[in-house]
Formats: C-alpha cells, structure tokens, sequence
C-alpha cells in the first residue's frame, strides 16, 4: 500500500507504516490515508513518531486485523462433530451463535448439536481447542430371542465318581401331559440412531427364534409357551421337540443306556444286562434276553425270547406276563402268566390268575414254588430226578395281604373316628351351654371336618375289601393243577391249603379239591 510516498506493510504481528523521508505530511494528512485504507484503532503516538523520524524505517502503527476462524471436523462413522475456534485478531469481532451455527451448516452437521458448546464459544474462554459439538444417536440393537427349558433333562451327578451309579444315566425324561416344555422370550426392539448429518444408522434386528413343535406338543395362544400333549418322554430330534408314549431302545439295555424309568410303554430291542432296571407306567416288550435284571411293569409283559435269571431277576407285571422262558427268577404277577417256548425252571411265582407252561416239547415246570390264583397247567411236572417242586393253587398270597393290611389301616382309622365323635360330643355340649370360646368352635369346625374325611376313606376301604374277598373267593373255587404230559415224584401240590404229595410219576393228570382233600383225576 503505497501513496504519495506512504507505504502501509502487513505483517504477522501488525500494519507498519514506512514513511519516504522526503515527504512532507502533517499528522492530519497522514490520519486521512490510514481511514482512506481501512486501518482502525491506528496508534496516533506511532504515527507521530513515523513522522518525527521520517528514515524510512517500518514503524508499527496498528494491530493486524484478522476475523475468527471457524473450524469444523467430524468422525469418519459422523458420529460425532468437533469444533475449533481461532479468536480474531486485533479488534476484529467475536463470532456469533449465528456465524457457528453457519459454520456448522456449511458442513451440513444437523443433528445432536450441544447447545451448551455454542454458547461456550460466542465469548472469550473455549478457544483454540476442540470441543465436541454434536454427537449422533447411536442404533440400540435388538437383543435375539432364546428357548428356554423349563424341564431339566439332565440328572445331576456327584463329581465324586465313587458315588455315581453308572447304570442310571438319566436317560428319559417323562413329561405328562399339560407339563410346560419350553418358554420362548422374544427378541427386544431394535431402535434406529442417527448420525450428525441427520442420516439414519440402522439397528440390527434381534433374531426370532422358531418353537420346534413336533408331534404330542401344542403351543399356547400367545406362541410363546410350549406344552406337551400327551404323557411320555421328551425327544429332541430333527430340530423338533416332541413327547413320545413309546420309549424303544435300539439295542441292549447296558451302561451305555443306562436304568430306564419311564411313564409309558417300553419297547427294547436288544437284551437288558445283569443288575439294569427297566420300569414301565405301560407294557414292557423285550426282543431279547433278560439276564439277571429287574422289571417293573404297570401293564404288560412280553419277553419274546426269555429270562436267564440267574438267581436275581425281579419281575413285578400288572397285567399279563409272556416269556419264551422263565430260569431262576422272582416273578410277581397280577394277572395270567404264560411260558410260550420253553420251560419255568426253578423260579419263585407268585400271580392271581394262571401259570400257563404249554409248548409242546419244552413245556416242563421244575423246581422252586409256583403260587397262582386259579391254574397251573403244563405238559411235564417235575423231573426225573426227583427236584423239588411246589405248586399252590387256589390262593392269592398277595390278595390275602392286601387285605390283611387294609383291615389294619381301616382298624387304625375307626378307633381314630371314634375319638374324633367323642370329641365333637363333648364341644357340641358345651355349645349348648354357651361355654365354646373362638379357639374351641374352630376346633369342632375342625374335627367335624376330619369326621368326614376319615368316613369318606373308610367307605373307600370298604369298597376294596368287598373286591378283594371276591377275588379270593374265586381263586378258591377255581383252583386246579392240569398236566397233560408227565407228573414227577418230588412235586407237592397244594389247593386252598390242603397239600398232596406226589410219590409216583402219573401221566395226562389233573388236581383239583374235592370234598376236602386233593384228588389225582384224569386231565380232561
């Protein structure tokens, strides 16, 4: 800036003046050219001493003028802004919200502004460092949905391995129906955010997990629960739950399947090894052998091929037993018992209906005790040799215990009503006399309360003995002793309690009570 040899020079740290020592200019002169070029709040004792001097040297006469500079950066996901103030220079203003704000728009930051940041930034004391000015709305994802058991399918075990039962591996799990399998939770909502440039950041949805329905399972009205519909064991299989009646074991019942206990029927393919528990709420069927096992049946029982019991072997049967054999095992049997292959050897029977040992060649009983409630029938009787063999017919031992012990149970209970009646006597007695306080008149609300529970179960009691002599009554006069092949000296049959001892083979016989006494008569 030069003119009439007045120079004006801008420098980082201010305007100097040069004045051309040849130049005659007054102060006033001098103060027109520095308004002519724009320079405020000039130094006037500067320019007097540009003046005095006139060497033409750089005098500083005034600050440099320089505005604030606003600058603006933002992360690289425009998740949050910063801003950056350089203050002005010399007299030059102070920015205003408006000019940040412009500043702000320039870069097209819109959204999540901090007011609080630009009021920081509109006076003296936020400048030259960065400050957060906007930050975006970060997306909230959706959490996925989960299946949770409600039934625990795995038996704890003892980490101490001396205590663990290898053969219960847990390997059911029985479920009835109505029982709640699993509960779905539903994914949590997923909410959107937003960058500082106003764009939407998308959340990721939770996932939405499918109930793997499968056969005998419904689900609730919402379709967040899942019940069984029938009683039996849970299966997980093919991404499926389901609830199957029928539990079926491909192979043997070892220690790699470990006891079974299930509600339902059982069906095993294979043989049930040594010392294994097998327990049905329905029929048993077995494919195999059954060695020295137990078996627990609340329905049938079908041993297609037999039992090696080996002294050990426990069978309690509800319903009908069949077996292609029965050696040396315990059986309790509720109904009909059937040797369809091979023989009863020295076994200990024990059921209310019949022992039916009928193949034609292999149809022997020998040795041990057969009790059955109507009929023992077979083809051979015994053996040559002499082996003992016990045969007793027309008595259920266990109908006669039963009912031993609901004759106790309904003896306890009468004595126990009689007491209860004395009581409320007395009470109702003093009712009548106005001396029953609250804590006496809740007891007879009480006792007359037990009163007619304790009739109800001994109508229940009652209603059993009556059944239970009619059992017993048939099986007396029901019971014979058929064989239709040979009958072996050592055998001793018993009817009703009268025994007969049999000291010479006899062939196609039967034994029935007759008058009082056990009589040999032909088989038909």
């Amino acid at each position: 800036m030069e003119k009439t040899g007045v120079r004006f020079e801008e420098r980082e740290d201010g305007i100097y003046l040069i004045l051309d020592p040849a130049q005659d200019l007054a102060l006033p002169d001098l103060l027109e050219l520095v308004k002519a070029q724009g320079i405020e709040d000039c130094d006037e004792e500067a320019l007097r001493k540009a003046l005095d001097e006139k060497k033409g040297r750089p005098v500083r006469v005034a600050e440099k003028q320089e505005p604030a500079q606003v600058h603006v950066r933002k992360s690289e996901d425009a998740m949050r802004a910063e801003i950056y103030l350089s203050p002005p220079r010399g007299k030059a203003p102070w920015p205003t919200e408006e000019q940040i704000r412009a500043a702000l728009a320039e870069e097209k930051i819109v959204h999540g502004i901090r007011e609080e940041t630009l009021r920081l930034l509109i006076s003296p004391g936020a400048e030259e460092q960065w400050l957060a000015v906007a930050e975006g709305q970060a997306p909230v994802d959706g959490e996925d949905g989960s299946l949770v058991f409600k039934i625990e399918s795995t038996v704890a075990r003892d980490l101490d391995a001396a205590k663990i039962d290898l053969r219960d591996m847990g390997a059911i799990v029985n479920i009835t129906k109505g029982t709640e399998i699993l509960e779905k939770t539903p994914p949590t909502e997923a909410i959107d955010g937003m960058d500082v440039l106003g764009r939407v950041v998308k959340a990721r949805r939770g996932r939405d997990p499918r109930i793997p329905t499968g056969s005998n399972t419904r689900l609730s009205e919402d379709g967040l629960h899942l019940y069984a519909d029938a009683d039996g064991h849970l299966s997980v299989k093919d991404d499926k739950v389901s609830v199957l009646p029928l539990f079926q074991v491909a192979g043997d019942v070892d220690f790699s399947v470990g006891n079974i206990d299930f509600l339902g029927a059982v069906e095993i393919k294979g043989t049930v090894r040594e010392d294994f528990v097998v327990k049905s709420g329905g029929d048993i069927v077995i494919k195999g052998v059954v060695e020295g096992a137990t078996l627990e049946s609340q329905g049938d029982m079908n041993i297609m091929v037999g039992v090696r019991g080996m002294g050990k072997a426990m069978l309690r049967c509800k319903g009908n037993l069949r077996a292609g054999y029965l050696d040396q095992c315990n059986v309790h049997c509720d109904h009909d018992v059937v040797i369809e292959k091979g023989a009863l050897r020295h076994s200990q029977i024990a059921c209310r209906g019949k022992v039916l040992v009928m193949n034609d060649k292999k149809g022997q009983i020998v040795g041990g005790k057969i009790q059955a409630g109507t009929e023992v029938r077979c083809v051979s009787l015994g053996s040559e040799m002499g082996t003992r063999t016990q045969v007793s017919v027309g008595f259920a031992p266990e109908l006669v215990e039963e009912r031993k012990q609901q004759m106790a149970t309904l003896k306890e209970i009468t004595d126990k009503l009689q007491e209860i009646k004395n009581n409320i006597t007395f009470l109702k007695k003093l009712e009548e006399k106005g001396g029953l306080d609250e804590a006496r008149r809740a007891l007879l609300v009480k006792l007359t309360k037990a009163r007619f529970q304790i009739e109800a179960q001994q109508g229940i009691i009652n209603e059993r003995l009556t059944a239970l002599e009619g059992e017993i009554e048939k099986c007396r006069q029901e019971g014979i002793v058929r064989v239709r092949g040979a009958c072996y000296p050592g055998v001793t049959i018993s009817i009703r309690g009268i025994a007969y001892v049999v000291r010479e083979e006899m062939k196609f016989i039967r034994f029935l009570l007759d008058q009082g006494e056990v009589r040999a008569l032909p088989f038909n």
